[in-house]
């Protein structure tokens, strides 16, 4: 139980089995079995190095041994999507990986609008180009990293329209990357991790603080892909380079993981739709009901009064 609980997150793990993360992680508090903290899972992904405590000894009185059955199959949660399924082959296999060029040569049109847009944008308060508003793509870089942040983004806008996927910007209010994937957008930021510190005011600053800036901002020189979708289950939506492997060799990943957050979001909108289909053919049954109450209502109210012109009838 200890290798399971740090070999996945606890929700995911607990859908293996008919039980709840709750109970799950109740589980292990009686066996005395560390379990990964709070953000653990988001820092890993994320490149962190981290560690794990060793399991520790027994304590006498502790049960050594628990019983979790394993979830059925015919419930859905284990069926995998053939999709998803085929996208995971697909990006496997070694012709099929992401090449990122060395220099930004025949770019895709979206990729040139936002090199354009971004020539003339200015660094912001924490560093990064902050162009205006229009159809460029979230790209959120200091000037330095810009080049390559052009050339990841050419390689993979085409990489998704070779796979059959779509990508667009919001419009001209925003700046947003929306990829199209089984029939979901999904927006996309590419940006570089900045380390936020709160301001340290100089002597000068003292005599008018309130002038001076709250936050200081220091560019790390590392690029991260986002994607900015919610869901309930906890998927990877985060790559970010590392000490071993760069964003340009991680490329088929954040294409996986598209067609994986895809999927969930598409399975998240027809669940929403069939229980919104659900309570309007709820709502109707209960109109119909209220329908026949009222007319049953109105045939007894009109037999009732017949009845007392019939009696009054007999007494004349």
């Amino acid at each position: 139980l200890y290798e399971l609980v740090w070999s996945e997150p606890m929700v995911r793990l607990a859908r293996r089995f008919a039980v709840t993360d709750v109970a799950l992680a109740k589980t292990c508090k009686r066996m005395g079995i560390p379990v990964p903290p709070r953000g653990y899972w988001r820092r890993k992904e994320t490149g962190y190095r981290v560690g794990r405590p060793a399991l520790p000894p027994l304590k006498p009185g502790i049960i050594t041994d628990v019983e979790l059955q394993l979830r059925e199959p015919a419930d859905g949660t284990l069926a995998p999507n053939p999709e998803v399924e085929a996208q995971r082959a697909f990006e496997a296999r070694p012709e099929n990986r992401i090449v990122v060029g060395q220099r930004l040569a025949s770019p895709h049109l979206l990729v040139e609008r936002t090199r354009l847009a971004m020539a003339l944008a200015k660094p912001g308060p924490d560093g990064c180009l902050d162009p205006a508003r229009g159809t460029s793509l979230d790209i959120r870089v200091t000037p330095r990293l810009l080049p390559r942040a052009l050339r990841i983004m050419d390689a993979f806008v085409k990489a998704v329209e070779a796979r059959g996927g779509r990508v667009n910007t919001k419009g001209a209010d925003q700046r947003e990357t929306r990829v199209e994937f089984l029939g979901e957008r999904i927006p996309v930021l590419l940006e570089e991790r900045v380390i936020r510190t709160r301001h340290i005011l100089t002597e000068a600053e003292h005599r008018h603080p309130y002038q001076a800036p709250r936050w200081d901002y220091a560019p790390t020189g590392k690029l991260r892909i986002e994607l900015k979708e919610w869901t309930s289950e906890p998927l990877r939506k985060r790559w970010a380079d590392s000490a071993k492997r760069r964003l340009e060799d991680v490329l088929n990943d954040v294409v996986l993981g598209l067609v994986v957050v895809a999927d969930a979001t598409r399975a998240r909108r027809l669940q929403r739709e069939r229980e919104e289909r659900e309570r309007q053919e709820a709502e109707l049954r209960r109109i119909e009901a209220e329908r026949q109450r009222r007319e049953e209502l109105e045939r007894r109210q009109l037999f009732e009064r017949q009845v007392e012109s019939w009696t009054k009838a007999q007494q004349v």
